[in-house]
């Protein structure tokens, strides 16, 4: 296994405004993780550390938001991408 892949993302609401202190967690890896959570800062942005190659399924919840999911395939992101995986949060029925 190599060095771990960090996904680098944003949170934002339905207003594409950024949601700080959302919570970020790997809810289905292709083999055993920690069960650790990142917070998104003030802007929305967070990073969070793949420990290897496979499917990943993360879960972003925010208080007053609905939750979000994003799926990353570590064949398909590139460890030099700088670009950005945008969660967009919609607001509570």
């Amino acid at each position: 296994m190599g060095p771990p892949l960090i996904v680098h993302g944003q949170v934002v609401d339905a207003r594409r405004h950024p949601v700080s202190a959302a919570r970020i967690m790997i809810a289905h890896a292709p083999h055993p993780v920690p069960d650790i959570a990142v917070l998104s800062d003030e802007q929305g942005r967070f990073d969070v550390p793949l420990p290897g190659e496979g499917r990943y399924l993360l879960n972003v919840h925010a208080d007053g938001l609905a939750s979000g999911r994003l799926q990353i395939d570590t064949a398909l992101w590139h460890p030099a991408r700088q670009d950005q995986a945008i969660v967009v949060l919609g607001d509570l029925p």
